[in-house]
């Protein structure tokens, strides 16, 4: 797939069929969050890969019951590590983060798979959830899986753009 066609054909996914990913296909997410830039090369995050049914349900609460969490055949939740980084420095840790989403979600479309981001959930939840050590900050949800949707394009805003000549 052309570069174009990911970037322009990409939707938030929030439905998905009954089927597994493939484990090469994980695999291959998850190595393209390592080519994910980052501030002072400091990669802070962590990625949990979760497919267990039990985790994924408790995951779609923690969600605010946005379900389709739970019938992902896998969610990837992104952490920041605190310890990754320095004190005074935290604003970069969230936009790592931002752009491991979007690895995440570019990959997984490129593989054929759908995507969702999701940031509507409670921190505290998740963190119990997975027994997080407290270093860690679970900053986002991406359940991934084949799509059983294809949304079609949202509008888009032309004037966001501003010329400083």
């Amino acid at each position: 797939m052309e570069f174009q066609q990911v970037i322009e054909g990409r939707r938030s996914i929030r439905k998905f069929e009954d089927k597994e990913v493939e484990d090469n296909k994980i695999k291959r997410i998850v190595e393209n969050v390592m080519w994910t830039p980052s501030a002072h090369n400091n990669q802070e995050w962590e990625i949990f890969v979760v497919k267990d049914d039990e985790i994924k349900r408790k995951l779609a609460k923690a969600a605010l019951h946005q379900d389709f969490v739970e019938h992902a055949p896998v969610v990837f939740v992104v952490c920041g590590d605190k310890n990754r980084c320095r004190e005074n420095e935290m604003h970069y840790l969230f936009m790592d983060i931002g752009m491991v989403c979007y690895n995440i979600c570019l990959t997984a479309y490129d593989l054929g798979l759908g995507s969702c981001i999701v940031g509507a959930f409670y921190p505290g939840e998740v963190s119990e959830i997975l027994d997080l050590p407290e270093n860690l900050i679970p900053l986002s949800l991406v359940p991934v899986g084949y799509p059983a949707e294809d949304p079609k394009p949202p509008r888009r805003r032309t004037d966001y753009v501003h010329w400083i000549k």
